[in-house]
């Protein structure tokens, strides 16, 4: 437990990172700042089914002009313990020092 992991993988299905909770449940973070759907897939949930993970707490970071749209495997909804949809009133920096 503890355990912090950002997939090397740009096109990771899911999540940009998570964090396992405790045994079997992970809290996965995504962000964006694209108005553009984003989901959990099929594939995301037999990866961390693989790893012993089945609950899943879902946290998404996204700028105020948008909606958040998160699309869940409905076969899969009741593993998510939770949606977290967070704001971030802040100007966008797309280029870092």
């Amino acid at each position: 437990m503890g355990i912090y992991y950002h997939p090397t993988r740009r096109d990771f299905p899911g999540a940009d990172s998570f964090y396992i909770l405790e045994p079997g449940h992970a809290l996965l973070f995504q962000a964006s700042v694209k108005a553009a759907p984003h989901g959990f897939t099929e594939e995301a949930v037999d990866w961390f089914e693989a790893r012993g993970i089945t609950k899943f707490t879902y946290i998404f970071v996204f700028p105020p002009k948008y909606k958040p749209q998160v699309q869940l495997p409905p076969a899969h909804e009741d593993k998510f313990k939770g949606r977290i949809f967070f704001t971030i009133h802040v100007k966008i920096i797309t280029e870092i020092m």
